[in-house]
């Protein structure tokens, strides 16, 4: 499975080179604002003439990058934790997660040409990204901790531990 996430990288990495020769907008950092003295103010031209050239490739880094640490995690986990129900939810988890990921980009992509659809006073994929995309790894951390000695440190695993420590303990004192 390394060929995977070998390949995951090679998609990220293509990505990023699409990031870095999207061709700037003109002004694209701003320009003097008409209404105040000259390099006092600055404005920028709306966020469709801005960003909608590269709203698509950085999306697809982002959920990549979902897509990877979720990849990460499952190949991780021996045959037996597989068969889990904490697998199951560390799956469903991550897609929750690129799901909502794809969703903050697509309210922003719809939000580019107005600045209707404001939640909470901001706007939609903020709002989005703030109280629910933000908060969203806690339920990774969650299953993290609560499967920790079923996963991570098997009892024997920690019995195999304390006997190589105790045998290392032994060496040193003779």
């Amino acid at each position: 499975m390394p060929q995977v996430l070998f390949g995951v990288l090679i998609l990220m990495a293509v990505t990023v080179v699409g990031i870095c020769l999207t061709k700037s907008v003109d002004q694209g950092q701003g320009f003097d604002h008409p209404g105040y003295p000259e390099k006092t103010i600055q404005q920028a031209p709306d966020g469709q003439q801005r960003h909608a050239a590269i709203v698509v490739v950085t999306g697809c880094y982002g959920a990549l990058t979902a897509v990877f640490t979720l990849l990460c995690m499952v190949f991780g986990l021996t045959p037996h934790q597989k068969q889990g129900v904490a697998a199951r939810l560390l799956v469903v988890a991550g897609f929750v997660y690129a799901g909502l990921f794809s969703l903050v980009v697509f309210l922003y992509w719809n939000g580019l040409p107005t600045t209707a659809g404001n939640l909470f006073g901001f706007p939609a994929s903020t709002a989005v990204m703030l109280f629910v995309l933000g908060p969203s790894p806690i339920a990774l951390v969650l299953i993290y901790m609560f499967t920790f000695s079923h996963w991570i440190l098997l009892p024997q695993d920690e019995a195999r531990f304390r006997a190589l420590v105790s045998r290392r303990r032994k060496e040193r004192e003779n």
